[in-house]
């Protein structure tokens, strides 16, 4: 169980943790007054929630170890990418040379 002030684990007899109950200590409640205490979620035992997720707690090696691998993956992507917009100018530059729409002194390769 849990306190119902704060929050803490309790034994299975306890209602409110020790603090709780030191600080209710010094201000009383009149014997005569109403006191509402929040209703608690009925859960329901025949029917489960099935979760297609699991999701884990890692412990922070782990955790680093996946992020590292993300960020290789990544690194490779982004390289990839700018080779391959560099080939891409390239050609359309060499394409534009060869009709004669450009007309930028570039270096002869042979064979072209």
């Amino acid at each position: 169980m849990r306190c119902m002030k704060c929050g803490r684990k309790l034994g299975q007899s306890q209602s409110f943790c020790d603090e709780c109950l030191e600080k209710m200590k010094k201000r009383p409640v009149a014997s005569n007054a109403v006191v509402n205490l929040p209703n608690r979620p009925t859960v329901k035992t025949t029917t489960k929630k099935r979760s297609f997720r699991r999701r884990y707690l890692w412990d922070a090696e782990d955790q680093i170890g996946t992020l590292r691998s993300k960020v290789r993956w990544l690194t490779f992507l982004l390289i990839l990418a700018f080779l391959g917009l560099l080939v891409c100018g390239g050609l359309i530059v060499l394409l534009l040379r060869s009709q004669g729409q450009i007309d930028i002194p570039l270096p002869s390769i042979p064979g072209v």
